[in-house]
Formats: C-alpha cells, sequence, structure tokens
C-alpha cells in the first residue's frame, strides 16, 4: 500500500483552514481601512468625478477601472484581491511541494509563511488592500519572464504597474542586463510599452493628465511607520540631540534613486542574474522610500518565497541567506501581528522606532542578496541560475 506524503496531508490542511476562514470573513464583514477609501474613489467615479481630483488616490488607472467590478458589488474587489493572493501562494507551495532537495520541516514553515501570514490576514483579509493584486502580476510577470514568455510578461508588468507604481523600479533589470555580453529582451519591452501606451492612453481620455498626480504627490508625502526617515524624525531621533525637530524625508527620493542606479551598475559589472536583481531593487525601494506602508512588503515576500521554491538548493550552501529571508518575513509578519491586536498603534510612541529594526532587517537581507549574487553569478548562456531553470 503506498504511503501518503505528510507534506502533502499539511498542504491541504492548511489550504483548506485558509479557504474556509477567507470566505466565511469575506462574506460577513464590512469594508474598513483602506478598503472605505477605495469606495468613496469608486464612487465619485461613478458620479462622473475625476478619481484623482484629490490627493488621496495614489494609485494608477487599473485601480480606477475596478470600479466596473464594484458596480456589481461593493465587495467584489477584495474578493479579487484575496483570490488573487491565493493562485500565488498556492503556486508557490505547489513548487515548495515538487523540491525534492527541501525537507519537511522547512516545507511546512514556508506553507505557514504563505497562508498564515498576518500580512494576508490583516491587510489582505480585513483590510482588502490592492497591492495583493500588484503582487500577484508581479509575481506571474517573473514566471512568464523567466519561461521565456515575453509578451504575457510584459502584459502582467503593465497591470501590475498601472496599478501601483513601485514595480516600474524592477524593469530595467529585466530590459537590460549581462551574461557574456549585454542583453536586450525587446519582445518584453515592446509589450509592457504598447499595453501600457493603450491603458494610459484610455486613462487619458477618460480623466485626462491628473492621473499622473500620484507621481508628483508622491515628494509630499510624511515618511511612515517601517521607515527609517520616519525613526529619524522621532522622539527617539539621535538627530534630536543636533537640532529641535529634525525630518530629512526629503533625502528619501535621493537615496532611493542612488541606491538603485548603483546596484544597476553593479549587476551589470558583475553579471547578476537579472531576475534576482530585480528583487533587490524592489527591496531597495521599501528600505529607502519614506512611506513605509506595511502593505507594501508583501510583493517581496512573495517574490523571496519564489525564488527559495526555485533555486533552494544553491541557496543553503551561502551561509545566512536562507536566515536573511526568514528573519525579513517573519519581523514583516510580527510587525503586522501588532498592528491589528493593538488598537492603540497609530497613536503609541514605540510605534515610531520600527524604522529602525525594519532597515536594519532589510540591509541584511539585502547585502546577503548582494553576496549570493556574487558568489553565484554565472553566464546564463552555459548553466541555469537562479530562476533560469524553466523547468
Amino acid at each position: 500500500m503506498r504511503r501518503t506524503n505528510p507534506t502533502l496531508i499539511v498542504l491541504l490542511f492548511f489550504l483548506s483552514v485558509f479557504i474556509f476562514f477567507t470566505l466565511s470573513y469575506l462574506f460577513y464583514s464590512e469594508p474598513t481601512h483602506d478598503y472605505t477609501r477605495y469606495m468613496k474613489q469608486w464612487d465619485n467615479i461613478l458620479s462622473g468625478m475625476n478619481p484623482w481630483a484629490n490627493k488621496s488616490n495614489t494609485y494608477g488607472p487599473i485601480h480606477s477601472y475596478l470600479v466596473y467590478l464594484y458596480q456589481f458589488h461593493w465587495n467584489l474587489p477584495r474578493i479579487l484581491f484575496c483570490v488573487l493572493y491565493f493562485i500565488s501562494s498556492l503556486y508557490i507551495s505547489l513548487r515548495i511541494y515538487k523540491n525534492a532537495l527541501m525537507d519537511e520541516t522547512t516545507k511546512t514553515i514556508i506553507y505557514i509563511m504563505l497562508f498564515f501570514n498576518p500580512l494576508f490576514w490583516v491587510f489582505g483579509l480585513k483590510f482588502g488592500i490592492n497591492d495583493f493584486m500588484m503582487a500577484f502580476f508581479v509575481v506571474f510577470g517573473l514566471i512568464f519572464y523567466r519561461n521565456k514568455f515575453d509578451i504575457l510578461a510584459g502584459l502582467f508588468f503593465t497591470v501590475a504597474i498601472l496599478t501601483k507604481f513601485m514595480p516600474v523600479v524592477m524593469l530595467p533589470f529585466l530590459i537590460v542586463y549581462r551574461t557574456q555580453k549585454i542583453r536586450f529582451r525587446f519582445l518584453f519591452t515592446l509589450s509592457y510599452l504598447v499595453s501600457s501606451l493603450f491603458i494610459l492612453g484610455l486613462s487619458y481620455l477618460s480623466w485626462g493628465d491628473k492621473m499622473l498626480n500620484p507621481l508628483i504627490h508622491v515628494a509630499e508625502r510624511k515618511s511612515k511607520v517601517l521607515s527609517i526617515f520616519r525613526f529619524f524624525r522621532g522622539d527617539a531621533s539621535p538627530l534630536r540631540l543636533i537640532m529641535n525637530n529634525p525630518n530629512i524625508d526629503w533625502l528619501s527620493i535621493y537615496l532611493c534613486l542612488a541606491s538603485l542606479v548603483i546596484f544597476y551598475a553593479i549587476s551589470i559589472k558583475y553579471r547578476f542574474n537579472n531576475i534576482l536583481s530585480s528583487i533587490t531593487a524592489f527591496l531597495l525601494l521599501l528600505t529607502f522610500y519614506k512611506v513605509g506602508h506595511l502593505q507594501f512588503y508583501i510583493t517581496p515576500v512573495l517574490l523571496l518565497l519564489l525564488w527559495v521554491s526555485l533555486d533552494y538548493g544553491k541557496i543553503v550552501r551561502i551561509r545566512f541567506v536562507l536566515t536573511s529571508v526568514y528573519l525579513f518575513i517573519i519581523w514583516i509578519s510580527f510587525v503586522s501581528f501588532l498592528y491589528i491586536i493593538s488598537s492603540k498603534l497609530r497613536e503609541a510612541r514605540w510605534r515610531e522606532i520600527l524604522g529602525l529594526p525594519n532597515f536594519l532587517i532589510s540591509a541584511f537581507l539585502i547585502i546577503m542578496l548582494i553576496i549570493y549574487q556574487y558568489y553565484n553569478r554565472i553566464s546564463i548562456d552555459k548553466s541555469t541560475g537562479p530562476f533560469e531553470d524553466s523547468s
């Protein structure tokens, strides 16, 4: 008699619990947090107003087109966000399940990180935040890119970036990169540009150039909870030793740009794998971006677990790389848990210090990813590396 794989039983159990509680909450809960703001924006669109008439709409045009789901039922966009997260997590968990190099304990830990992560239960299920939609299209955009389905990859990145603009920092690493020679992904670039111009053109005809307001207002926003800049303007800031009201938020944009340009040059010089480099670029953006919202981290969490599922055998060869990934995900999960159990977290003074440990943990992860890339740099022409195996 064939023995049932215990990991399969664990996975099926987690999936069952996840689906049951997700569906139960979705159908018996009221809108809250950011989702109520989304509803107001969609109501404005239905009444003929411009969705970018005020600064609260920091999203791309794809978010505004969700009004066509919203007009059928107020909960449909939130259900879509949760379904897309479930599909992403299911795909990654199946890759984990099929990974023969990974032990059963590690697989179970990753299943828990996917299906019982407070980041999803708080910001996806309860708050209904659209980052989960963006994350889905980034994850599968990279999967299509990895498997050389460049037209689909370009389309998926268009939807991701025109939902929220942050994944745009990944594009340079995916368009032009170096193996033995400089490479240019023409079809991917063409697909992205054509589909982006088409959607932006439709949006311009509908709402004019106000759709670019989120890019303009990004410099005006204050530093938030997980940003190192929030720490530097808080009561515990060491800058208070030399100034009364420290605020260096203005440095954020410059540090984001500088770190991305420097890392791109490094990735070209040392022939880093461009897909893993694009993930590192997203992490660099979050590390130096002053608006440190927790929901921004769902995309790198899924991407890191996807990377682990595909390249586990090489990751464990270099000390502390997997540890840095686990530490980062556990930290983000822990802060998400704090967010929901403390109704006074917004007013708590200790909230302003979270940016410091977040910066240190993120920096540790980025450094380990760079070390991993340096010791595993190879030519895609001659061998397979992170994400390059198309099996």
